[in-house]
Protein backbone atom coordinates (compact mmCIF):
# COMPACT_ATOMS: atom_id res chain seq x y z
CA UNK A 1 0.00 0.00 0.00
CA UNK A 2 3.36 2.22 1.02
CA UNK A 3 4.57 1.70 -2.37
CA UNK A 4 1.43 2.32 -4.33
CA UNK A 5 0.87 5.88 -2.43
CA UNK A 6 4.60 6.33 -3.76
CA UNK A 7 4.19 5.65 -7.04
CA UNK A 8 1.33 8.02 -6.99
CA UNK A 9 2.83 11.42 -5.44
CA UNK A 10 5.92 10.32 -7.74
CA UNK A 11 3.34 10.08 -10.97
CA UNK A 12 2.43 13.33 -9.84
CA UNK A 13 5.55 15.29 -9.46
CA UNK A 14 6.33 13.75 -12.98
CA UNK A 15 2.85 15.49 -14.88
CA UNK A 16 2.80 18.81 -13.25
CA UNK A 17 6.33 19.18 -14.02
CA UNK A 18 5.55 18.29 -17.85
CA UNK A 19 2.65 21.24 -17.37
CA UNK A 20 5.07 23.50 -16.13
CA UNK A 21 7.74 23.19 -18.39
CA UNK A 22 4.77 22.98 -20.96
CA UNK A 23 3.37 26.47 -20.13
CA UNK A 24 6.87 28.23 -19.72
CA UNK A 25 7.39 27.12 -22.95
CA UNK A 26 3.80 28.37 -24.89
CA UNK A 27 4.59 31.11 -26.85
CA UNK A 28 3.44 34.86 -25.51
CA UNK A 29 3.69 38.79 -26.16
CA UNK A 30 7.44 38.50 -24.55
CA UNK A 31 8.61 36.18 -27.40
CA UNK A 32 7.86 38.81 -29.47
CA UNK A 33 10.39 41.14 -28.18
CA UNK A 34 13.04 38.76 -30.48
CA UNK A 35 12.45 40.69 -33.48
CA UNK A 36 15.25 42.47 -34.98
CA UNK A 37 15.26 45.44 -36.22
CA UNK A 38 18.08 46.88 -38.62
CA UNK A 39 18.93 49.97 -37.39
CA UNK A 40 17.65 49.90 -34.38
CA UNK A 41 18.14 53.41 -33.99
CA UNK A 42 16.78 54.78 -36.69
CA UNK A 43 16.54 58.48 -37.71
CA UNK A 44 14.41 60.68 -39.84
CA UNK A 45 13.61 59.43 -43.56
CA UNK A 46 15.04 55.80 -42.77
CA UNK A 47 14.67 52.36 -43.94
CA UNK A 48 14.25 49.92 -41.71
CA UNK A 49 14.15 46.04 -41.86
CA UNK A 50 12.58 43.69 -39.16
CA UNK A 51 13.42 40.12 -38.94
CA UNK A 52 10.79 37.82 -36.38
CA UNK A 53 12.79 34.99 -34.50
CA UNK A 54 11.27 32.49 -32.67
CA UNK A 55 11.99 30.32 -30.14
CA UNK A 56 8.60 28.73 -29.18
CA UNK A 57 6.43 28.37 -31.80
CA UNK A 58 6.80 27.66 -35.41
CA UNK A 59 6.82 31.43 -37.57
CA UNK A 60 7.19 29.48 -40.98
CA UNK A 61 3.72 28.46 -40.42
CA UNK A 62 2.46 30.95 -38.46
CA UNK A 63 0.02 33.92 -40.08
CA UNK A 64 2.59 37.06 -39.60
CA UNK A 65 0.58 40.50 -40.23
CA UNK A 66 3.05 43.99 -39.74
CA UNK A 67 0.23 47.01 -39.26
CA UNK A 68 1.13 50.56 -39.28
CA UNK A 69 -1.84 53.09 -38.80
CA UNK A 70 -4.38 50.37 -38.80
CA UNK A 71 -3.43 48.88 -42.27
CA UNK A 72 -1.71 45.73 -42.51
CA UNK A 73 1.50 46.49 -44.92
CA UNK A 74 3.41 43.21 -44.85
CA UNK A 75 3.21 39.97 -44.06
CA UNK A 76 5.49 37.39 -43.05
CA UNK A 77 8.98 37.18 -40.97
CA UNK A 78 10.44 39.86 -42.94
CA UNK A 79 9.04 43.19 -43.43
CA UNK A 80 10.94 46.98 -43.63
CA UNK A 81 9.27 50.78 -43.95
CA UNK A 82 10.57 53.71 -43.81
CA UNK A 83 10.20 56.27 -41.08
CA UNK A 84 9.17 59.39 -41.10
CA UNK A 85 10.56 63.32 -40.54
CA UNK A 86 12.17 64.76 -37.63
CA UNK A 87 10.22 64.11 -34.42
CA UNK A 88 7.33 61.97 -36.04
CA UNK A 89 6.21 58.45 -34.92
CA UNK A 90 5.97 55.31 -36.41
CA UNK A 91 3.73 52.83 -34.28
CA UNK A 92 4.48 49.16 -35.89
CA UNK A 93 2.00 46.45 -34.26
CA UNK A 94 2.90 42.61 -35.53
CA UNK A 95 0.12 40.36 -35.16
CA UNK A 96 0.89 36.76 -35.41
CA UNK A 97 -1.65 33.37 -35.31
CA UNK A 98 0.44 30.53 -34.68
CA UNK A 99 -0.30 27.07 -36.23
CA UNK A 100 -2.13 26.03 -33.17
CA UNK A 101 -4.13 29.51 -33.40
CA UNK A 102 -2.81 31.21 -30.78
CA UNK A 103 -2.97 34.58 -31.01
CA UNK A 104 0.28 37.19 -30.01
CA UNK A 105 0.31 40.89 -30.59
CA UNK A 106 3.31 43.12 -29.62
CA UNK A 107 3.38 46.86 -30.80
CA UNK A 108 6.85 49.05 -31.21
CA UNK A 109 6.92 52.80 -31.54
CA UNK A 110 9.91 54.28 -33.54
CA UNK A 111 10.70 58.14 -32.97
CA UNK A 112 12.96 60.01 -35.54
CA UNK A 113 15.41 61.39 -33.69
CA UNK A 114 18.61 61.95 -35.03
CA UNK A 115 22.46 63.60 -33.25
CA UNK A 116 24.33 65.52 -34.78
CA UNK A 117 28.32 65.63 -34.01
CA UNK A 118 29.99 68.72 -34.55
CA UNK A 119 33.74 69.21 -33.48
CA UNK A 120 36.40 72.28 -33.22
CA UNK A 121 39.80 72.61 -32.06
CA UNK A 122 42.14 75.28 -30.73
CA UNK A 123 44.29 75.16 -33.90
CA UNK A 124 45.53 78.52 -35.63
CA UNK A 125 44.34 79.11 -39.27
CA UNK A 126 44.78 83.16 -40.73
CA UNK A 127 41.14 85.19 -40.18
CA UNK A 128 40.99 84.98 -43.93
CA UNK A 129 41.07 80.67 -44.10
CA UNK A 130 37.63 79.91 -44.89
CA UNK A 131 37.82 76.26 -44.10
CA UNK A 132 38.28 74.60 -41.49
CA UNK A 133 40.77 74.22 -38.88
CA UNK A 134 42.03 70.70 -38.25
CA UNK A 135 43.04 68.44 -35.57
CA UNK A 136 46.73 68.26 -35.11
CA UNK A 137 48.99 66.12 -32.64
CA UNK A 138 47.98 66.31 -29.16
CA UNK A 139 45.22 69.06 -30.05
CA UNK A 140 42.41 70.06 -27.93
CA UNK A 141 39.43 68.62 -29.34
CA UNK A 142 35.45 69.58 -28.28
CA UNK A 143 33.03 67.62 -29.47
CA UNK A 144 29.10 68.64 -29.57
CA UNK A 145 26.29 66.52 -29.60
CA UNK A 146 23.25 68.07 -31.01
CA UNK A 147 19.90 65.98 -30.95
CA UNK A 148 16.87 66.85 -33.36
CA UNK A 149 13.43 65.54 -32.62
CA UNK A 150 13.32 64.71 -28.64
CA UNK A 151 10.70 67.34 -27.57
CA UNK A 152 12.14 67.86 -24.06
CA UNK A 153 15.00 69.93 -22.62
CA UNK A 154 18.54 69.27 -23.58
CA UNK A 155 19.21 69.25 -19.94
CA UNK A 156 16.93 66.44 -19.40
CA UNK A 157 18.42 64.46 -22.10
CA UNK A 158 21.11 61.60 -21.31
CA UNK A 159 24.44 62.06 -23.33
CA UNK A 160 26.62 58.45 -23.68
CA UNK A 161 29.93 59.22 -24.59
CA UNK A 162 32.60 56.64 -26.29
CA UNK A 163 35.86 57.50 -27.34
CA UNK A 164 37.75 54.48 -29.45
CA UNK A 165 34.60 52.04 -28.32
CA UNK A 166 35.45 53.01 -24.58
CA UNK A 167 32.94 54.23 -22.14
CA UNK A 168 33.48 57.96 -20.81
CA UNK A 169 31.46 57.79 -17.72
CA UNK A 170 33.01 61.31 -16.24
CA UNK A 171 32.04 62.95 -19.37
CA UNK A 172 28.51 61.14 -19.47
CA UNK A 173 25.30 62.04 -18.26
CA UNK A 174 22.27 64.47 -17.96
CA UNK A 175 23.08 67.23 -20.41
CA UNK A 176 26.13 66.91 -20.67
CA UNK A 177 26.32 67.24 -24.70
CA UNK A 178 29.82 67.92 -24.88
CA UNK A 179 33.19 66.08 -24.79
CA UNK A 180 36.72 67.31 -24.24
CA UNK A 181 40.17 65.07 -25.26
CA UNK A 182 43.46 65.69 -26.49
CA UNK A 183 44.08 63.98 -29.96
CA UNK A 184 46.97 61.44 -30.04
CA UNK A 185 50.48 61.38 -31.78
CA UNK A 186 49.53 60.14 -35.13
CA UNK A 187 46.08 58.42 -36.63
CA UNK A 188 43.00 59.18 -35.85
CA UNK A 189 39.93 59.07 -32.90
CA UNK A 190 36.22 57.63 -33.34
CA UNK A 191 34.04 59.26 -31.07
CA UNK A 192 30.60 58.31 -30.74
CA UNK A 193 27.25 59.02 -28.86
CA UNK A 194 24.49 57.88 -27.43
CA UNK A 195 21.30 60.89 -26.65
CA UNK A 196 18.85 59.40 -25.09
CA UNK A 197 15.42 60.49 -23.26
CA UNK A 198 14.79 60.02 -19.33
CA UNK A 199 12.64 56.64 -20.49
CA UNK A 200 15.84 54.89 -22.58
CA UNK A 201 13.23 54.00 -24.98
CA UNK A 202 13.97 56.49 -27.71
CA UNK A 203 17.83 57.04 -28.59
CA UNK A 204 19.85 58.84 -31.27
CA UNK A 205 23.25 57.36 -32.50
CA UNK A 206 25.88 58.45 -33.73
CA UNK A 207 29.93 58.73 -34.69
CA UNK A 208 32.58 60.41 -36.15
CA UNK A 209 36.12 59.66 -37.19
CA UNK A 210 38.71 62.80 -36.59
CA UNK A 211 42.17 62.50 -38.06
CA UNK A 212 45.63 63.96 -37.21
CA UNK A 213 46.52 66.41 -39.55
CA UNK A 214 50.31 67.75 -39.48
CA UNK A 215 50.57 71.42 -39.18
CA UNK A 216 52.34 73.39 -42.08
CA UNK A 217 53.67 76.63 -42.99
CA UNK A 218 52.11 78.40 -45.90
CA UNK A 219 54.27 81.46 -47.41
CA UNK A 220 52.18 84.49 -48.62
CA UNK A 221 53.54 88.18 -50.27
CA UNK A 222 53.25 91.02 -47.86
CA UNK A 223 53.19 94.28 -49.34
CA UNK A 224 53.73 97.72 -47.34
CA UNK A 225 50.43 99.40 -48.24
CA UNK A 226 48.08 96.30 -48.79
CA UNK A 227 48.80 93.99 -46.13
CA UNK A 228 49.63 90.02 -46.50
CA UNK A 229 48.53 88.80 -50.42
CA UNK A 230 46.38 85.92 -48.92
CA UNK A 231 44.27 85.07 -52.01
CA UNK A 232 47.60 83.85 -53.59
CA UNK A 233 49.86 81.45 -51.67
CA UNK A 234 53.25 81.61 -53.15
CA UNK A 235 53.60 77.63 -53.36
CA UNK A 236 57.21 76.21 -53.87
CA UNK A 237 58.52 78.72 -56.37
CA UNK A 238 58.31 82.68 -56.95
CA UNK A 239 59.16 84.77 -59.42
CA UNK A 240 60.25 88.31 -57.81
CA UNK A 241 59.68 91.30 -60.30
CA UNK A 242 60.57 93.62 -58.00
CA UNK A 243 63.89 94.84 -56.47
CA UNK A 244 62.46 93.71 -52.32
CA UNK A 245 59.71 90.99 -51.31
CA UNK A 246 58.27 90.90 -47.94
CA UNK A 247 57.46 86.80 -47.34
CA UNK A 248 55.16 85.95 -44.63
CA UNK A 249 54.73 82.77 -43.62
CA UNK A 250 51.48 81.43 -41.57
CA UNK A 251 51.53 78.53 -39.03
CA UNK A 252 48.66 76.37 -40.04
CA UNK A 253 47.34 74.15 -37.44
CA UNK A 254 49.65 74.90 -34.70
CA UNK A 255 48.09 75.46 -31.54
CA UNK A 256 47.08 78.69 -30.87
CA UNK A 257 48.29 78.49 -27.31
CA UNK A 258 51.73 77.58 -29.20
CA UNK A 259 52.07 80.85 -30.96
CA UNK A 260 53.90 83.36 -28.89
CA UNK A 261 56.71 80.78 -28.00
CA UNK A 262 56.80 79.16 -31.51
CA UNK A 263 60.45 79.07 -32.48
CA UNK A 264 61.53 80.25 -36.12
CA UNK A 265 64.68 79.45 -37.81
CA UNK A 266 65.23 81.00 -41.24
CA UNK A 267 67.94 79.67 -43.72
CA UNK A 268 68.67 81.16 -47.00
CA UNK A 269 70.56 79.02 -49.37
CA UNK A 270 71.22 76.73 -46.59
CA UNK A 271 73.02 79.32 -43.98
CA UNK A 272 71.04 80.38 -41.18
CA UNK A 273 70.29 84.08 -40.51
CA UNK A 274 69.11 85.85 -37.98
CA UNK A 275 65.50 85.70 -37.16
CA UNK A 276 63.47 89.09 -38.45
CA UNK A 277 62.31 91.62 -35.83
CA UNK A 278 58.77 90.05 -36.74
CA UNK A 279 60.03 86.25 -36.59
CA UNK A 280 57.02 85.27 -39.45
CA UNK A 281 58.02 88.28 -42.06
CA UNK A 282 61.40 87.53 -44.07
CA UNK A 283 62.55 90.29 -46.16
CA UNK A 284 64.61 89.84 -48.90
CA UNK A 285 65.98 92.33 -51.44
CA UNK A 286 67.54 91.17 -55.06
CA UNK A 287 70.75 92.29 -56.40
CA UNK A 288 70.30 94.74 -59.02
CA UNK A 289 71.25 93.85 -62.75
CA UNK A 290 71.89 90.37 -61.69
CA UNK A 291 69.67 87.28 -62.79
CA UNK A 292 69.43 84.24 -60.08
CA UNK A 293 67.77 82.22 -57.24
CA UNK A 294 67.63 82.55 -53.39
CA UNK A 295 66.53 78.70 -51.85
CA UNK A 296 64.50 79.61 -48.75
CA UNK A 297 63.56 77.71 -45.78
CA UNK A 298 61.70 78.22 -42.85
CA UNK A 299 61.64 75.55 -39.74
CA UNK A 300 58.70 76.00 -37.12
CA UNK A 301 58.81 74.18 -33.77
CA UNK A 302 56.34 74.45 -30.68
CA UNK A 303 59.04 74.38 -27.86
CA UNK A 304 56.33 72.63 -25.63
CA UNK A 305 55.54 70.26 -27.75
CA UNK A 306 57.96 68.99 -30.42
CA UNK A 307 55.07 67.26 -32.25
CA UNK A 308 54.09 69.97 -33.62
CA UNK A 309 56.71 71.23 -36.40
CA UNK A 310 56.84 72.06 -39.85
CA UNK A 311 59.03 73.39 -42.51
CA UNK A 312 58.75 74.68 -45.67
CA UNK A 313 61.09 75.79 -48.69
CA UNK A 314 60.13 78.25 -51.25
CA UNK A 315 62.63 79.20 -54.73
CA UNK A 316 62.95 82.63 -55.13
CA UNK A 317 64.09 83.56 -59.13
CA UNK A 318 65.49 87.04 -59.61
CA UNK A 319 65.79 89.59 -62.90
CA UNK A 320 65.57 92.58 -61.64
CA UNK A 321 67.28 95.63 -64.53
Amino acid sequence: MKNFILKKIFLFVIIAGLSAFAYAAAPSAGDLDNIKFVPENPGANTTVSAQLISYTFDANRATIAWIIKGKVEGTGKNFSFTTGDIGSETILTVSVITADEKTLSKTFTFRAVEADLLWETSTYAPPQYKGKTLASPQSEIKVTAIPHGMKISDTKLIYEWKLNDKNIPASSGAGKNSLKFYMPETGAETVAVTVSMPDEKTKAVNYMIIKVNEPKILFYEEKPLEGPQYQKELGNAFDLLESELSLRAEPYFFSRKALPILSYEWRMNDKKIETPQKPNVFNLTAPSGQKGTSIINLALENLKNILERASKTIQINFSVQ
